[in-house]
């Protein structure tokens, strides 16, 4: 959910029918709280040499709020 200037809007609504003209003031995740990776994922990130995130919106995906 995306906090605005104008209110909370679901990330659709805020990007695709407000063509991301709010301003936004944060970003709250729905049951980020609760998520867990998928097996293997931990352990081959910690054998990775590197990682690279390729974001597809920095907002959604690398931002920490």
């Amino acid at each position: 959910m995306i906090a605005t200037d104008e209110g909370e809007l679901h990330f659709q609504e805020y990007l695709v029918k407000r063509r991301a003209e709010p301003v936004v003031r944060g970003i709250r995740f729905d049951g980020g709280d609760n998520a867990i990776p998928a097996g293997g994922v931990l352990e081959a990130m910690g054998d990775a040499d590197r990682i690279l995130v390729c974001p597809s919106n920095p907002l959604i995906s690398i931002a920490r709020f």
